[in-house]
């Protein structure tokens, strides 16, 4: 069965997103909601790029979200490398049966150890941010991805759901990054609109 596709609003607000990341040299967001409200505009300090033991990072996921409000930042993006990695957000193996009596890898040669990003984005980073957002209430925490562009460098992208999951980013991860060689899910309902089926489009030629 064809799953729901992903509202409009929901994909004008993943691009806008990924806009923002150009637009924020400064490490600030113009609020121009407020405008739409008829108050003045305001720039809230933030950071679009940010790394854990997801994956290159060095310190824990949580570490790292218990420092940006420590040095006064009002939204953050965790925006990790796509492709695989071989640990979670604190540095324990997906492979480690004291944590994870039942192997939890999906995707081509799971014996491998590494979980492709699509899945850890969508099952195990998100509920951490789901987490985040709940010990921080009046902060934006945002669920993001490094893209690695095919046939280019890097790319900081962001997807905001109103269904509040991340299937979204973890299918644009799986489709679109080039350091994705999984071919497990070529065939699944997309939940793109326009989109029937998943399928690889990250050749870099």
């Amino acid at each position: 069965m064809k799953q729901p596709s992903i509202p409009k609003q929901t994909l004008c607000i993943a691009s806008a997103a990924a806009a923002v990341a150009a637009a924020i040299t400064l490490s600030a967001l113009s609020v121009s909601a407020y405008h739409r409200c008829g108050k003045k505009g305001a720039y809230l300090p933030g950071d679009f790029h940010q790394h854990t033991l997801y994956t290159d990072g060095r310190d824990p996921f949580f570490e790292v979200m218990a420092s940006n409000p420590a040095y006064g930042l009002d939204w953050w993006t965790n925006s990790e490398h796509g492709g695989r990695r071989n640990r979670d957000g604190e540095g324990v193996s997906w492979l480690d049966t004291d944590k994870y009596p039942v192997k939890p890898i999906l995707g081509d040669n799971p014996e491998a150890g590494n979980m492709y990003r699509w899945q850890s984005l969508r099952d195990y980073v998100y509920p951490d941010i789901q987490e985040t957002r709940a010990m921080y209430p009046d902060k934006i925490v945002i669920s993001g991805l490094e893209w690695n562009v095919p046939g280019h460098e890097h790319c900081s992208t962001a997807f905001y759901q109103y269904d509040n999951t991340a299937t979204g980013i973890s299918e644009f991860e799986f489709r679109f990054d080039r350091g994705n060689p999984d071919t497990s899910r070529v065939g699944e309902a997309s939940l793109l609109e326009g989109f029937d089926f998943l399928s690889k489009t990250n050749a870099t030629k």
